[in-house]
């Protein structure tokens, strides 16, 4: 029995989302705490919120449609934020005062959210698409 048709999509992106902003908050009051000094009130639920849709997202559409892609880039662009924002404080802290005013990677990411949101989306259309084109032409579903 597929695992897809034992777990509720609804509950799976929830799971996933929650993570998601787990692991954010951590990352940004843990791992960067000096990057938050400048950060204006907004910023943080808008922060949260994208965290959420991040992984909530592409994790509905894999337990809904079997789409892997999105989860792929999400995770592989969140991945590549990370790695960058810990390559910029050199993983210890800041270099010097004036690195806490700068955005990071990471900060740039969760602010403009709705662009990588957006971008796994459409390869996630695009693998569904090649899917039913495959399925459609009486090929086997990959």
């Amino acid at each position: 029995m597929s695992t897809r048709s034992t777990r509720s999509p609804r509950r799976v992106a929830t799971v996933a989302g929650g993570l998601s902003v787990a692991v954010t908050l951590a990352l940004r009051f843990a791992v960067f705490p000096y990057q938050d000094h400048g950060t204006p009130l907004w910023e943080l639920p808008w922060m949260t919120l994208g965290a959420f849709a991040l992984l909530a997202v592409p994790a509905y559409l894999y337990a809904a449609h079997g789409v892997i892609a999105p989860v792929a880039v999400v995770v592989g662009t969140y991945a590549l934020a990370v790695r960058e924002t810990w390559g910029y404080f050199g993983g210890l802290g800041p270099p010097d005062p004036g690195a806490a005013s700068t955005p990071t990677i990471l900060t740039l990411y969760l602010v403009f959210w709705a662009v990588p949101l957006a971008a796994a989306t459409a390869v996630g259309g695009a693998e569904y698409g090649i899917r039913a084109l495959g399925t459609r032409r009486g090929g086997a579903e990959a």
